[in-house]
C-alpha cells in the first residue's frame, strides 16, 4: 500500500510539473488529431554593442604628419555580440567649420580639423568627416568586428581613430589651447 501512495504522489507531481506543456496523442479511428505548445525563447542575452579604449588626443605642430599635417589619434575597439554590421556615428561638440570641424579656444578663435576611421592596420579607410555636417556616420561590418567584449578589456583593438589638422596650427592664431569634445555612438544596424 505504501508503495502504490508513492506512485500516486509520483505521478501526481509528474503531471503538475508537465502540464500544458505535454502533447496530447491522436486517437485510431477515422480522424484523428492532437496537440502540441508551441513556444519560442528569446536568446539569453540580447544583442549589444560597446566602443572602448578611448584615449584624448592632442596635436601640435610637432607631432606626426600625415597628407603634409599634424596628425593624432589611438586604437580603439568595438564590439557587436552578434557579429553583425554596426553603425558608428562620429559627433563634433563645436560644429563645422571651413571644410572640417572646429577646435575653439576660449576666446573662440578657430582651428580646422577632419576624423578619419580606419581597420586597425590602417589600411582600410572607412571615409572621414568632411565639414559638411557636425555628425559623421559609418558602418562597419562582421570581418574587424569583435563579438566578445572582454578582447576588448585585454587591450586588443580592431579600429582607429585619426584627427588631422587640415594644416599647421598657423602662426597668426594666438598661442592657446584649442578644443573639441567628440561622442562616438556604436549601435546595431
Amino acid at each position: 500500500m505504501f508503495l502504490l501512495q508513492r506512485l500516486s504522489l509520483c505521478m501526481v507531481l509528474a503531471g503538475f510539473f508537465v502540464g500544458s506543456y505535454a502533447a496530447t496523442q491522436g486517437s485510431l479511428g477515422p480522424t484523428s488529431s492532437g496537440t502540441v505548445q508551441l513556444s519560442a525563447t528569446s536568446p539569453v542575452t540580447p544583442r549589444q554593442v560597446l566602443v572602448a579604449n578611448l584615449v584624448d588626443v592632442s596635436v601640435t605642430n610637432d607631432s606626426s604628419f600625415w597628407g603634409g599635417s599634424p596628425t593624432g589619434g589611438f586604437d580603439f575597439c568595438l564590439v557587436d555580440t552578434y557579429g553583425g554590421t554596426v553603425s558608428l556615428a562620429i559627433t563634433s561638440s563645436q560644429g563645422t567649420s571651413g571644410g572640417g570641424w572646429a577646435l575653439r579656444s576660449a576666446g573662440g578663435n578657430v582651428s580646422v580639423y577632419t576624423v578619419n576611421v580606419r581597420d586597425v592596420s590602417g589600411s582600410i579607410g572607412y571615409g572621414a568627416s568632411d565639414g559638411s555636417s557636425s555628425t559623421f556616420t559609418t558602418s562597419l561590418s562582421v570581418g574587424g568586428i569583435f563579438t566578445n567584449p572582454a578582447t576588448c578589456s585585454s587591450g586588443n583593438n580592431n579600429y582607429k581613430f585619426v584627427m588631422r589638422l587640415l594644416s599647421s596650427m598657423p602662426t597668426s592664431l594666438p598661442a592657446t589651447v584649442y578644443t573639441d569634445t567628440v561622442t562616438l555612438v556604436v549601435s546595431p544596424m
